[in-house]
């Protein structure tokens, strides 16, 4: 191999490695460790723009959140056309207004709903690139917080692609997390007129179920908490603002499906780690705590 050709072909194999990095470092984000009393509150199926997400975002505005996670479905009925699309503003931004421009502001992280496909997903992270308090480096991406972590996964597309990537990052979860939250769209049970969807529960079912000690999402149009199996907890949070939908049949904990609200979940730590979780509902007049509970590490 003449100099020159074998000088490119190091050139190429380090740009090819260097890409790897970078496309690895969009997607797995090391943080701070979580103080205790940290909140996070979780709220799904928002993005109409009307008067029950305006209310559901000002009782969020007042639960002084240390940061939000968005379950899907951000903007109905078909998404965004790209990052300069007016619905950004009428059905996300303004709603949430006062959290977005709090000082500090809040930080939204973005799980992407089926309705968030229906255009261009990814104006989603050129959106991102200008405002840094809305956070989605990529499609699926983990957060480690010491042994707090973190892994939004993308129940709509690209589910061989994301079982392989969560098996390259599994020995660092089993290592490292104590606590560990999935977070999707789609729900992997629900009591609501949604119906299955067999591919995503799948899917749900291989790098979920069993795995993390939360699975936290949204699509249902109500609130739920489905109990636990193989040690995953399963919480619904879907009523932001979108329509409601009534329970085709009794929820397995805690169900409601009247009123609009989110889920709220707060990180304490003392001589163990405690996760408090609660169901706030919204309506005109009241903002009401339903449903509490606590699970202990």
């Amino acid at each position: 191999m003449h100099f020159n050709d074998f000088f490119r072909y190091i050139s190429l194999l380090f740009y090819f490695f260097s890409f790897l990095n970078v496309y690895a470092d969009t997607n797995i984000i090391q943080n701070d460790p979580l103080p205790s009393g940290y909140k996070i509150c979780f709220i799904g199926d928002g993005g109409s723009g009307n008067k029950n997400q305006f209310m559901v975002g000002e009782a969020l505005a007042k639960e002084n959140c240390n940061q939000v996670r968005y379950l899907g479905d951000i903007i109905y009925e078909k998404g965004l056309k790209n990052a300069d699309d007016k619905q950004f503003m009428t059905k996300f931004y303004q709603p949430y207004k006062a959290m977005l421009e709090a000082k500090p502001a809040v930080q939204f992280f973005m799980v992407l709903g089926n309705h968030d496909y229906g255009q261009n997903p990814a104006a989603w992270f050129d959106i991102a690139k200008k405002y840094p308090q809305i956070n989605i480096p990529h499609y699926y991406y983990a957060e480690y917080y010491d042994d707090i972590c973190f892994v939004t996964l993308d129940t709509n597309d690209r589910f061989d692609e994301q079982t392989s990537w969560r098996e390259t990052i599994k020995p660092e979860l089993d290592k490292n997390c104590k606590i560990s939250f999935a977070l999707a769209h789609h729900p992997y049970l629900n009591a609501g007129e949604q119906r299955d969807e067999v591919a995503e529960k799948a899917f749900i079912l291989k790098n979920v179920i069993g795995k993390f000690n939360f699975y936290i999402s949204g699509h249902d149009h109500n609130l739920q908490d489905e109990g636990v199996i193989d040690g995953t907890r399963l919480l619904i949070s879907g009523a932001g603002g979108n329509g409601l939908y009534p329970f085709e049949k009794k929820p397995v904990v805690f169900g409601n499906d009247s009123e609009y609200g989110y889920l709220v979940v707060e990180i304490t730590r003392s001589s163990n780690v405690i996760v408090d979780y609660k169901f706030v509902t919204v309506n005109d007049t009241n903002i009401n705590t339903v449903y509490t509970n606590k699970v202990i590490f």
